[in-house]
């Protein structure tokens, strides 16, 4: 993902395991002071099943920008439990690295 311009270091990336199928894999890497969390893309019937539930929810883990801030319906739990799981590896990081900016893709 590095560039000549951009160097990109990966800081989680969860395969999902037995869940492959269901919960796609979550990566959140780091390029300068910009965080980019990802999830995959479809790729199996269980995502075309899935992303049939397309309502724009909020979500309480982001509390106060939920009213601007919306996310696919199925996809709001999977994101949710991705970042609970990986949160105190994501908050020191972003400590650390004094991250100004997070980019959500997926």
């Amino acid at each position: 993902m590095s560039t000549d311009q951009h160097e990109v270091e990966v800081i989680v990336k969860e395969g999902q395991g037995l869940f492959k199928p269901t919960n796609p894999t979550f990566a959140a890497v780091v390029c300068g002071d910009t965080m980019i969390l990802g999830w995959r893309g479809t790729q199996h019937i269980a995502d075309d099943i899935n992303d049939i539930s397309f309502s724009p929810c909020g979500n309480m883990a982001i509390r106060k920008h939920a009213k601007n801030v919306k996310i696919q319906g199925d996809m709001a739990s999977r994101c949710s439990n991705d970042i609970v799981t990986h949160e105190e590896t994501l908050i020191a990081e972003c400590k650390k690295r004094r991250i100004k900016e997070i980019v959500t893709t997926g």
